[in-house]
């Protein structure tokens, strides 16, 4: 503006090939390129071919670019990641050098045909370095000099940019900002997602035992995300033939998501082949056949003399009265009605003969629960089972005598095993359905092993008024359901005596183990989440508003997102399918969101099938262009690829993950050294031997500098490196 003539600008145009020479000659002599850009969230000058031609000039030149950000620019950038860590992802998405526009077609086409010869890709990556670099400086200049306000210098400003570090590959740096964070006490998004990232970024430094640590705190030990950091530390020690200390990894990570996901699940599979492969003396050769023996155990012989039960009547009168003195908890109905209106007896030993009997259903419950969850539980058996005798312990027990005195745990459990087979069926009542009552009681959990390792019938009833419950629970937090069975730890059951707690668990542990106890348990939970979330849909009608319409796919897709994160793949697409006809049937477009959380929910569920192409293809019609989803999707189905030796297509996916990882990642993010790896090893079944070696050079300097010279991704890449290159014929 200042340099040039402006009186000139209206005289006709230089050739183009005049300006380019022009411009090459002031960058050489110049040496350095500072490129102005604003909006910091939508930059303007990347949207004008001219712009790229000086971008392009730069880096012929070989002159040094940077890009500078307006203080204003700055202010709002630092606002914005203060609410969301993906400010400068989204910024990155929308740059596209090929839609650059000039005045005149001719420029355009002229510009293009110059970046042709660098490459777009190269251009953009150039690009989007440097805006990276620019932003990432903002801040951290921001944080430690104080070139903001500091109302804006507070947790969330720290975490989010440790989690820009942590994306962007620069999980030490992360951490740093994160235990700043941590330290400045209470988040707004709590200190759980704090950890949660921490844990992440130790894992991309392969630093597991730290990733450990914070996955419990963030998630709990038993969570699906800690059992995944255990199979990996595993996984990794395994490969440095350290067996032994793999297999209690493979053996954590195999208990979590035996418990949590189930024995049918890919990672509960993949834990239990791992210890199968570094199994000691003390593991079977199958750890998943551990579960079907529970069902198996020898069964105690049923006594001759059945415990006497009441009738559904007589249950029902006792409520009736329990709602006139205003008792809810079973606990209150003993206290304000049973034992007042009793002298010395069971409440059952004053009914008329009819209505007790032989018991034919054992009742297990917590006393603590309303009692109106255990006379649900057996008016619905009742259904199914007319004339049912229940032995129900607050009915059936002398209340008058278990207050005198304590019985001892073992003239209990003696005879308890065979009373409860002689009556031959087991109702478990658990409520709430989230934290059930009777996993807190250890006498409970006695009730459960004599019915799990007898061969006798039981279920577990989970009260009606449970279900909206957990349907508004589901539209809180769509992780509801595996959050709650990672809670599920028998091992911290109460009893009234400390003796009691310490020889029931005993019990457990010899005759299931407790690992195995939390699986069946969880099994029954699992299933009535899974079953309740798919009878909650229910479709609208044509005539059905928008807005009905819009609440429903909404649910679909909760529900389909939990059926694929417990490993139902094929039961989650046939709920997206079942929203896509609504939506589209009310023409919802792709860019509405109902659509875009459809496609995205449609594609993880191709993912979790192995159809990397479907999935592809719709990120490709729905994401940006250069979006870390479609990356991370190439690179998936070009592994695919190669481990079908089909080594051609295994190329091309992985070369286009190598193009988008280098635009919005870097040229040395650990994303994109395994792009490096897996490309390294599709050129030598090739026999492009140089192009391998290249590969493993640049996938060993990225592994070295993050990694470490001794960790196990270097050295294989380092060897790699040597041998080929030892191959490479002389020119």
């Amino acid at each position: 503006l200042v340099v040039n003539n402006q009186h000139a600008a209206s005289a006709p145009p230089r050739p183009f090939e005049w300006q380019r020479h022009h411009f090459q000659d002031l960058f050489e002599g110049i040496g350095r390129f500072v490129q102005v850009i604003s909006p910091w969230n939508d930059p303007t000058p990347f949207s004008r071919s001219w712009i790229m031609f000086e971008v392009t000039i730069c880096s012929i030149s070989d002159c040094r670019y940077e890009i500078y950000l307006p203080t204003r620019e700055q202010h709002k950038f630092l606002q914005t990641l203060r609410e969301t860590p993906r400010a400068l992802l989204n910024t990155l998405l929308t740059l596209d050098v090929e839609q650059a526009q000039a005045a005149y077609d001719v420029d355009r086409k002229n510009i293009f045909a110059m970046m042709q010869s660098l490459g777009f890709t190269h251009i953009q990556s150039e690009i989007s370095q440097q805006i990276r670099h620019s932003y990432m400086i903002t801040v951290e200049k921001a944080l430690g000099v104080g070139d903001i306000p500091d109302v804006m210098k507070d947790t969330n400003l720290l975490f989010h940019f440790g989690e820009v570090l942590l994306d962007f590959g620069e999980p030490r740096k992360a951490i740093q900002y994160f235990e700043q964070a941590l330290s400045m006490g209470e988040c707004t998004a709590s200190v759980r997602p704090i950890h949660a990232r921490m844990a992440q970024a130790y894992v991309n430094l392969t630093l597991f035992e730290q990733a450990l640590q914070h996955s419990t705190v963030a998630f709990g030990a038993s969570h699906p995300k800690t059992a995944q950091i255990h199979l990996e530390f595993a996984q990794q020690l395994e490969q440095t033939q350290s067996n032994m200390m793999a297999e209690p990894h493979f053996r954590a990570a195999f208990d979590a998501n035996l418990k949590v996901l189930g024995r049918n699940h890919a990672a509960t599979e993949q834990a239990a082949s791992g210890l199968t492969r570094c199994r000691s003396q003390e593991h079977s050769c199958d750890a998943i056949s551990q579960l079907n023996s529970v069902s198996t155990t020898p069964s105690t012989s049923p006594s001759q003399f059945v415990p006497l039960g009441g009738r559904l009547e007589l249950l029902e009168t006792l409520f009736t009265m329990a709602l006139e003195n205003d008792c809810v908890t079973t606990q209150q109905v003993c206290d304000g009605v049973i034992r007042p209106m009793t002298t010395n007896c069971a409440w059952i030993d004053n009914a008329e003969p009819h209505l007790v009997g032989p018991s034919t259903c054992f009742v297990s419950h917590a006393w603590q629960m309303p009692f109106q969850d255990s006379l649900e539980a057996m008016r619905a058996y009742e259904a199914n089972h007319p004339n049912t005798y229940f032995w129900f312990d607050v009915v059936c027990l002398n209340q008058h005598e278990t207050q005198k005195s304590r019985v001892p745990y073992e003239q209990l459990q003696s005879g308890f095993r065979e009373n409860l087979a002689s009556i031959g069926h087991v109702v478990f009542v658990f409520s709430p359905w989230s934290q059930p009552l009777p996993l807190t009681r250890a006498w409970c959990l006695f009730e459960m092993m004599c019915a799990f390792t007898s061969k006798m019938d039981w279920e577990v009833f989970i009260p009606s008024h449970q279900e909206e419950t957990f349907h508004q629970m589901l539209v809180q937090d769509p992780q509801c359901v595996i959050n709650a069975l990672a809670a599920v730890k028998s091992e911290d059951a109460s009893a009234t005596y400390k003796e009691d707690k310490e020889n029931i668990l005993q019990a457990i542990e010899q005759l299931m183990g407790l690992e195995q106890f939390n699986s069946v348990v969880c099994l029954q939970l699992r299933e009535w989440c899974l079953t309740k979330a798919r009878d909650s849909l229910v479709q609208p009608s044509q005539e059905a508003e928008a807005g009905v319409v819009k609440e429903f796919s909404t649910h679909c897709h909760r529900v389909a997102d939990i059926l694929l994160s417990f490993g139902r793949s094929k039961d989650s697409m046939s709920v997206l399918h079942q929203a896509e006809h609504v939506l589209k049937e009310k023409g919802f477009g792709n860019k509405h969101d109902c659509m875009v959380t459809h496609n995205d929910i449609m594609a993880k569920a191709y993912d979790a099938l192995a159809q990397y192409d479907l999935a592809l293809a719709i990120r490709k019609a729905t994401l940006p262009k250069h979006h870390p989803d479609i990356a991370t999707n190439e690179y998936c189905l070009g592994v695919m690829y190669l481990d079908h030796k089909d080594f051609d297509q295994a190329m091309l996916s992985l070369e286009d993950a190598l193009q988008h990882r280098k635009i919005i990642l870097g040229r040395n993010h650990l994303l994109t050294a395994m792009v490096y790896w897996k490309l390294a090893v599709v050129y030598e079944h090739l026999q492009k031997i140089e192009a391998a070696v290249e590969m493993w050079t640049l996938a060993h300097d990225v592994f070295e500098k993050e990694l470490g010279a001794n960790h196990p991704h270097t050295k294989t890449a380092q060897e790699a490196r040597f041998v080929k290159s030892k191959t490479t014929p002389v020119v």
